[in-house]
């Protein structure tokens, strides 16, 4: 008899030992609905403990508003009892001892032990699914109000080449409907009917998928051509969404936008040569006059029939020469006033600044100007437009120039000077004259900020945009010896040219 006891004991011991290593909690009921075991997880889960359960109605653990009903389904499922799984799509709570609510899923199934008749009650706490579930719904909501109504057009497309996202957008920009890209077999030839073109979006989408935006020129359902960028974003399950902008009338603005400034530019070139006319003319009268002297020389030679060979070679040579001169004072002038496309090609910054003082030479004697070119032994090629860098340069000899009108013969010095950084050429123009209104020097580079008597404010804010657009800076200062420092940055490109 002890032994059959104690063997009931050790079995009781085993069952509890059981129900309380499930991570859910478990509640026996009986028929009447009277709890009769609670496992340690319902402790847990309700705040309750065990001895305050025992005895108690089931409907202790569930909101009031659910109680009279559930009283009614326990007792019809007494009648007809079976299993019952989680998983019924029911909202069901159960209520803590501190009354809050809690998401439960339940399952129910009936057990005999001896004459007891039990119902074996499985409650699972599901909040923290639930609260997954809350936060899944509302990004899922936020995307789709994102992807209905933002700005930005989102499409997708399945490994066939099928459309399986097209927003409203996209409908806007392109003018074809979400259903007639679903329904299209190969939607992508709509917009890119060129198969290179193709070709080429499909295998930059699958092998440069990132936060890069580029630029595309798809067609539109009415046949017109855009510019669009776009970037292609792949999703954890391999999904590729692409996002884009229509950029086309950005596009159209800046380059009417760079023909107004390339417009602006000439006119101040314009303006430039049209005040060095006495110089350029003295460039052009040198050369001419010597020709002329030359020739006038052959011609008395051939006339007096005595004349020396070597001496006629000479002369030709001398000719020659002037021609030469003369040809390369026109041909600057000429590429300073033609009207060209702007275009960014290799040149030679030394190359460059010499043609430009070639250009001025005259200006700078005849106001006695002392000029000092200081650059690296070894110059990389730069990348640029020739024309324009010349016109900033000119823009700062003759700003040097007109600042050291008032000077001492003997104290007007222009030095030019190139450097090289990490990644960049910087050059200066420095002058001996009166600097920069310390009032203004913040605000030069300003279209209209000008601080001398005949100056219009637009060479340096013309030059600035000039060195921007080649994607370098300008800086000004005054210096402590008196005089101003300008100067400007341009990138680097590998090749180098060597300056001898």
């Amino acid at each position: 008899m002890f032994e059959e006891i104690l063997a009931k004991k050790e079995s009781e011991q085993k069952f509890l030992g059981l129900l309380n290593a499930v991570p859910d909690a478990i509640v026996m009921v009986n028929y009447e609905g009277n709890i009769e075991l609670v496992n340690r997880q319902t402790e847990n889960v309700f705040g309750y403990a065990k001895k305050e359960l025992i005895g108690k109605s089931v409907e202790c653990l569930m909101p009031k508003r659910f109680r009279a009903k559930h009283v009614d389904l326990r007792i019809s499922y007494a009648e007809a009892p079976k299993i019952r799984e989680m998983g019924t799509n029911l909202e069901i709570f159960g209520l803590s001892k501190d009354g809050r609510e809690i998401p439960i899923d339940v399952s129910l199934s009936p057990m005999n032990i001896g004459e007891n008749r039990l119902i074996i009650v499985l409650l699972r706490d599901v909040t923290e699914r639930k609260n997954s579930e809350k936060l899944l719904k509302e990004s899922e909501a936020l995307f789709r109000m994102i992807y209905e109504y933002a700005p930005i057009m989102m499409d997708s497309f399945d490994k066939d080449g099928r459309c399986i996202l097209w927003n409203r957008e996209c409908e806007k920009i392109f003018g074809w409907t979400e259903e007639e890209m679903f329904s299209h077999e190969n939607p992508l030839e709509l917009f890119y009917p060129d198969p290179e073109v193709r070709k080429q979006v499909i295998k930059t989408v699958k092998s440069k998928p990132g936060t890069d935006f580029i630029e595309w020129h798809p067609k539109t359902k009415d046949g017109r051509e855009l510019t669009c960028s776009w970037a292609n974003f792949k999703l954890p399950d391999g999904k590729i969404i692409n996002l884009g902008f229509d950029i086309t009338e950005r596009k159209n603005a800046e380059k009417e936008f760079s023909s107004q400034q390339d417009i602006l530019a000439r006119v101040d070139r314009t303006t430039r040569m049209g005040q060095l006319t006495g110089s350029i003319a003295h460039e052009l009268n040198q050369p001419l006059t010597g020709i002329l002297s030359n020739a006038q020389a052959a011609e008395l030679m051939l006339k007096s029939g005595n004349w020396d060979v070597e001496e006629f070679k000479n002369i030709l040579t001398d000719i020659i020469n002037d021609t030469k001169r003369g040809g390369e004072v026109i041909h600057n002038l000429r590429d300073m006033y033609r009207v060209q496309k702007i275009e960014f090609l290799p040149f030679n910054l030394i190359e460059t600044i010499n043609d430009t003082i070639q250009l001025l030479r005259s200006e700078l004697v005849m106001n006695h100007i002392v000029i000092d070119i200081k650059c690296t032994s070894s110059i990389p090629i730069l990348n640029g437009n020739k024309i324009q860098i010349q016109q900033v340069l000119l823009n700062l000899i003759i700003n040097s120039i007109e600042a050291m009108e008032n000077n001492n013969r003997g104290n007007r010095l222009i030095q030019i000077q190139t450097t090289i950084n990490d990644n960049e050429v910087r050059t200066t123009v420095t002058d001996s004259g009166t600097g920069i209104d310390p009032n203004k020097i913040n605000n030069i580079f300003e279209p209209f900020t000008t601080w001398k008597p005949r100056g219009t404010g637009m060479g340096l804010a013309i030059s600035n945009s000039i060195i921007e657009s080649h994607g370098g800076i300008m800086w000004s200062e005054n210096r402590l010896e008196g005089g101003a420092l300008v100067g400007f940055t341009l990138p680097l490109i590998k090749k180098e040219f060597k300056n001898e």
